[in-house]
């Protein structure tokens, strides 16, 4: 509960004995919890800029490059979020969450292709776990957008309603 005060003296512990790997250590790891309570409450500007900081210290963290990506993305930098989400893929490849958050993003950007390999190594993912395969990996959580679809046109292109229905149903 005392993350946001923790961290001050995490910096000048740092700024003292630079070197300090463990000092290091425990400053990305307040600066990632304080990222995500910060994201908790909805300010995901400054959430992003707390797990930018993270990541610059723990950069083989998933937590932090998850959260930094979904930082960015709920502060609407979708861009900036593409490299972060395939750092934290690099990390974390069989993480099904990660491809299919990366895979809305992708497709909110109107790379679609790109968006179904992820969505759909997503889906295979967690087939995999479902049937008692590898693990999908660590989730995340968090909410990334859902990309704004087209409206799905009926797969028949049949005009007339179909057989038992009346055209109110159509």
């Amino acid at each position: 509960g005392r993350t946001a005060e923790a961290i001050p003296q995490f910096e000048e512990a740092l700024r003292v004995r630079p070197n300090r790997a463990t000092t290091r250590e425990n400053l990305g790891r307040a600066l990632q919890a304080q990222g995500a309570v910060v994201a908790a409450q909805g300010d995901w500007r400054e959430a992003a800029a707390l797990f930018a900081r993270a990541v610059a210290l723990l950069p083989d963290s998933i937590a932090a490059q998850s959260g930094l990506a979904v930082a960015l993305v709920n502060s609407d930098r979708l861009e900036a979020a593409v490299p972060v989400f395939q750092a934290a893929l690099r990390l974390d490849p069989k993480s099904a969450e990660l491809h299919d958050n990366f895979g809305q993003v992708l497709n909110a950007l109107g790379r679609k292709r790109e968006a179904l390999e992820h969505m759909d190594e997503a889906a295979r993912l967690r087939l995999g776990a479902a049937r008692g395969g590898p693990a999908p990996g660590r989730k995340i959580t968090a909410a990334v957008p859902a990309p704004r679809r087209a409206p799905v046109r009926r797969a028949t292109g049949c005009t007339r309603p179909a057989r038992g229905q009346d055209s109110s149903t159509r």
